[in-house]
């Protein structure tokens, strides 16, 4: 995604906003010509602009030497499943695990504020959602971009799935830019 300046283009898809879900969608769309699956028909690349009234943000490096000035985390977050995150790809989760701005989280509980009532959930309770293929491995889609595939194997049976991830606004904008 670059800025443009140009009017006089055609676009298939215009987004107006880059925030994070902007910048998502916009990303998702020039990653979209081709699934990977037979019965899917490649089509023509997308022309896709995103019109944003700010400039653009700053690089994950400069966020993550900000981090390790101290500067307070940015207030706005999201709350990412695994298959949310897995539609970052790789290299974004990657970036983003580095730069300590992608908090995982492997339980949760929920109750009410004036009951009895409770939920709680463990990563155990995906394991087999994620061996049919139901739910994202993410640890298997990092460490396959790594190349730690027989390590894998390996811990697979001995690690917990993620239930999600908290990410920070700005890093995220910034990873999919």
């Amino acid at each position: 995604i670059r800025s443009l300046t140009t009017t006089n283009q055609h676009y298939d898809v215009i987004i107006a906003g880059g925030g994070a879900v902007g910048s998502v969608l916009a990303r998702l769309l020039l990653n979209d010509n081709d699934d990977g699956s037979s019965s899917h028909r490649r089509r023509r690349p997308l022309k896709v602009a995103l019109l944003e009234q700010r400039s653009s943000p700053p690089s994950l490096g400069t966020i993550a030497n900000s981090s390790q000035t101290k500067q307070t985390p940015n207030a706005r977050a999201y709350a990412l499943s695994p298959t949310s995150l897995s539609y970052l790809g790789p290299s974004v989760l990657q970036r983003l695990q580095q730069t300590n701005r992608l908090g995982i989280y492997d339980s949760m509980q929920i109750w009410e504020h004036d009951g009895p009532a409770q939920l709680h959930f463990v990563g155990e309770d995906l394991n087999e959602a994620v061996k049919s293929g139901r739910l994202v491995d993410l640890h298997g889609l990092l460490e396959s971009s790594n190349g730690q595939q027989q390590q894998q194997q390996q811990q697979q049976s001995n690690r917990r799935p993620w239930l999600g991830s908290v990410v920070e606004d700005a890093p995220l904008v910034s990873a999919v830019w």
